[in-house]
């Protein structure tokens, strides 16, 4: 890809909100660094725009794009809502990358901490936007907040895994003027029966409770049954699903281990539990 281009795909993601579209354009080793964050590099970099996206609600506009085969630059403006006051921010950014084998492996962002801070923090920054301790504890603030973020990223990443494992996808969709969670996946007994349980205190009361009696040993197997009458008999080792009342125990529709339903289970609560 022409690196101009690459520049026009990485704030086209950016305006999009779409932060895989972003860190695509990153090399594996990417180095960034802004007045705000300071150095970043490898998988910091990119889950910062992660973190930024998934947290603020923001309006891009870049110009001037130019790009060699080894460097290039942009001047790009955001306007957002600063969330820790309320403030509306308008800033303006000129932007220095380096390429290497049609990937951003440097990209450094310059603009006026002062201004910055002025419309950030008003009177307060106005004051003390041009001081390096005022500086060093944004720095701190947004340096914390990402290690929040990517403290929560490794705790789901073994759900992540179960959810390819099974190539299960959670999404949201409209039916008849409402939005419904659902799951979708090549295993329909699963989803069937999952998607009968759309509710945390149904899934933690009617699902976990039992997995877990079974998992600790105090219930040698339970069979639970859907209102869309899925069978899931739930043993130490496996799980199995049954479509039919008349079902042949011998002849599951589908099985997993167990210890991977709870898995999908928690991954379904998390999904059904935010809003």
């Amino acid at each position: 890809m022409d690196n101009a281009l690459l520049i026009q795909k990485f704030y086209n993601s950016f305006a999009a909100g779409d932060s895989a579209g972003m860190v695509d354009c990153y090399a594996d080793d990417i180095e960034f660094q802004d007045p705000a964050f300071g150095p970043l590099k490898g998988e910091h970099a990119k889950n910062m725009w992660r973190m930024l996206l998934k947290t603020l609600g923001i309006n891009i506009t870049v110009s001037n794009i130019k790009a060699d085969d080894q460097t290039g630059s942009a001047d790009w403006v955001a306007e957002y809502i600063f969330s820790l006051t309320g403030k509306k921010v308008v800033n303006k950014v000129h932007a220095d990358f380096i390429f290497n084998n049609g990937k951003i492996i440097r990209h450094t962002d310059y603009f006026s901490f002062w201004k910055w801070a002025s419309q950030a923090f008003s009177f307060k920054g106005i004051l003390l936007g041009w001081t390096p301790l005022m500086k060093n504890k944004v720095r701190e603030q947004a340096l914390a907040r990402l290690g929040k973020f990517e403290n929560e990223i490794n705790k789901l990443k073994p759900q992540n895994a179960i959810l390819n494992k099974y190539k299960i996808q959670f999404t949201n969709e409209e039916f008849l003027g409402r939005y419904h969670k659902l799951i979708r996946s090549p295993n329909l007994p699963l989803d069937m029966f999952l998607e009968d349980y759309n509710g945390a205190n149904l899934i933690q009361e009617f699902v976990l409770s039992y997995l877990n009696s079974v998992l600790l040993g105090e219930e040698e197997e339970v069979t639970l049954v859907s209102q869309t009458v899925i069978f899931v008999r739930i043993t130490f080792n496996l799980t199995y699903f049954y479509q039919d009342f008349d079902y042949n125990i011998e002849k599951p529709d589908f099985l997993l281990p167990t210890l991977d339903f709870k898995q999908i289970v928690e991954a379904w609560l998390n999904y059904v539990s935010t809003k």
